[in-house]
């Protein structure tokens, strides 16, 4: 019995910090007019759930998710945005090649969807990235690529259940309130550590 009550406590506080953490994605995000505050929030979002990963579960929330707001507001849009303008092109050349007829079309969409599966671990990936790394803005783009190539096996894992969580996540819409982001995102930083565990391990073996 004090096993279980353990257990459910536990529990508890983890759906809590998980909601907390949730709420105040959308509070900052909504804060910023959401075209100004969406990045810099989802970036804060991963902050915190790196630290969680690594062990460290008491740090202030709130102060935390603040403070890696204000420091990254600037840095982070730029990043944002030139995902969204590349996701833009790419979902419209898609949708024009699969429109079209013949072999040569049909080779070309095959492709442009390929592109469009990396560019998702991409999209996955650079926040974690971002949040572990200090690097270029360029860089970041650059690393992330190698990253998730590297580790491809991992990265097709982390995207099938990615894609679970917000299909599961969207099935209930009260829950998109409370863990549409931090679920997912503590998953995805939850894999991402790993990987970066075994990089940096290869590294070492590596350099002797």
């Amino acid at each position: 019995m004090s096993r279980l009550m353990s257990g459910l406590y536990e529990a508890s506080e983890w759906i809590s910090r998980l909601a907390y953490l949730n709420i105040l994605w959308v509070l900052f995000t909504l804060g910023g007019l959401v075209v100004f505050g969406i990045f810099p929030a989802t970036a804060s979002v991963f902050t915190i759930t790196r630290y969680w990963v690594m062990g460290k579960e008491d740090i202030p929330l709130f102060k935390t998710f603040w403070n890696s707001y204000k420091e990254n507001f600037g840095k982070v849009q730029i990043i944002g945005y030139v995902l969204v303008a590349i996701g833009a092109i790419l979902y419209y050349d898609y949708q024009f090649f699969s429109e079209k007829e013949g072999p040569m079309f049909f080779v070309i969409e095959l492709l442009t969807g390929s592109i469009i599966f990396i560019f998702s671990l991409v999209v996955l990936f650079i926040f974690p990235v971002f949040t572990h790394y200090k690097l270029k803005t360029i860089e970041y783009f650059k690393n992330t690529l190698l990253i998730s190539l590297s580790q491809l096996l991992l990265s097709i894992v982390m995207f099938i259940v990615t894609g679970l969580l917000v299909y599961a996540l969207s099935s209930f819409s009260g829950l998109l309130l409370f863990f549409g982001l931090s679920l997912p995102a503590y998953w995805i930083t939850w894999v991402a550590q790993i990987i970066f565990k075994r990089l940096e391990e290869l590294k070492t073996a590596k350099n002797g």
